[in-house]
This record gives structure tokens, C-alpha cells and sequence, in this order.
């Protein structure tokens, strides 16, 4: 079950939807409802619903950018929107519905969104076990990576670098040799970093013990002989770094 609001200056439209919502999403509940700016704060902060059904005209209202990172948004309109018509807060991968609407789009609608949230509740609950994994041992950290198949174990220490590949991440060890992983260069940075990873690029993430060695001109040559580049914004804090090794 996920939860949902309703926000829409037409008390009609917010009625019509409700009761579109009850007789055909019986895995989606509606928590509340609001037709003006004075009682979104509390719809979408106090009631904290996985979705929320928002008229296109509160689109640029503050509040959705903070929060869309924790709920899924499907936006009202009057009509289909266009490229065009997309205003600046709202971007093409946003779920939509035009008005008047129609049963048979909005179950494939929240069909989409419910695999949204589902997803964005698993991404999260991952994310929450990953740093639950991090075990202290006397001699070594042991870190969970999660895998398609599911986990690799391996100690941090053993990581000489991981690169960036679009949404995923290719680990590169130094027993093992790699593997890809699900979850983006950004994510491994937060979790690396306190155990002296550096970011040398957008798309390289390294090991400093297995440095071997740093050209000036701006690459750096690691213990399996890869060569990294070194961004240079990020020179100055790298040779701070290297000389604290």
C-alpha cells in the first residue's frame, strides 16, 4: 500500500480523483487533500505520502524541490502537456494526467508510480544496509557492495579504485580483480571517503595506498598499472592528500 495526496484548486477535481483512485487502486490510499498554498505545507510535511497528485499551476511553489527527492510526483494539467509547455520545475520525467481523466490512464499512472516508490524505498533501505555492513575487524574493514546477484564482501583495503559508468560503478580490487555494481560513483564517495578515497574525477574514485605513481601533467599511475586522470580544480587537494600519506 502507498500513501498519496491530493493537491488541486478545483475541489471537484480533487472529489473526482479520490473516488477514481478508490474504485480502481485499491494498493493506494489517500491521506489528505488541499486546495490552496496554506494547506500543502501541512498535506505533503505531516502526512509525508509516497505520491503526491499536483496541479501543474503549484508546480514552482518552493517546497517541491526540497521534498521530491522523497516522494513521487504526478502533476495535473488542463490539457496534455508539451515540451513546450513544461514549466521550469517540472522536467519530462515527471508522471502526468490531463484533464478530464480518464480511468484507463490514470491505473497505468499510478501503475508507473507505484514501481516509483517501490523502487525508491528499496533504493533507500539498500543504501541503509550498505553502511550497516561496514564491520570493524582488528586488522581490516570489510565493506558489502551490492551485486545483480547480490552482495560482494571484500575488505577496503583491497579496493584500488572504482570509475564511474553511468548509473553504476565498475570496483576494481586487488585480489579480485572487478566487478559492476548497481549504485553510482557518488554513493561509493560517501561511503569511501572516511577510509582515505579520493576523488581524482568526475568518473574516478581512488584508493591513495595504492598509488604508485603521480605524473605532473595530471594522471596518476596505480598499483595494477591503470591510469587515472587528475582533474585539475582537484591538483591542489590531491598533492595536500598524498603528502599527509
Amino acid at each position: 500500500m502507498i500513501s498519496s495526496v491530493i493537491i488541486d484548486p478545483d475541489y471537484g477535481t480533487i472529489n473526482k480523483l479520490e473516488s477514481l483512485l478508490l474504485n480502481n487502486c485499491p494498493n493506494l490510499e489517500v491521506r489528505g487533500s488541499a486546495s490552496d498554498l496554506q494547506h500543502l505545507d501541512y498535506c505533503l510535511i505531516n502526512l509525508k505520502p509516497d505520491l503526491a497528485f499536483v496541479h501543474i499551476s503549484f508546480a514552482n511553489v518552493p517546497i517541491f524541490c526540497v521534498l521530491e527527492h522523497s516522494m513521487e510526483l504526478v502533476f495535473l494539467s488542463e490539457a496534455k502537456p508539451s515540451t513546450s509547455s513544461i514549466t521550469p520545475s517540472v522536467t519530462v520525467r515527471h508522471l502526468h494526467l490531463h484533464k478530464p481523466i480518464q480511468t484507463s490512464e490514470l491505473i497505468r499512472v499510478v501503475s508507473h508510480a507505484h514501481y516509483r516508490v517501490n523502487a525508491r524505498k528499496e533504493r533507500k533501505e539498500n543504501l541503509r544496509l550498505i553502511e550497516n555492513l561496514v564491520k570493524f575487524h582488528p586488522q581490516r574493514e570489510i565493506i558489502g557492495i551490492p551485486i545483480i546477484e547480490g552482495y560482494e564482501f571484500i575488505a577496503v583495503e583491497a579496493i584500488i579504485r572504482c570509475e564511474g559508468l553511468q548509473k553504476c560503478t565498475r570496483i576494481t580490487t586487488k585480489e579480485n580483480g572487478s566487478f559492476v555494481s548497481s549504485y553510482n560513483l557518488g554513493e561509493f564517495r560517501r561511503l569511501l571517503e572516511p577510509y582515505g578515497f579520493f576523488i581524482t574525477h568526475r568518473s574516478f574514485l581512488i584508493n591513495l595506498q595504492h598509488i604508485k605513481r603521480y605524473h605532473k601533467e595530471g594522471t596518476i599511475v596505480m598499483t595494477d598499472d591503470s591510469i587515472i586522470p587528475l582533474a585539475r580544480r582537484r591538483k591542489e587537494e590531491f598533492l595536500k592528500h598524498i603528502r599527509k600519506i
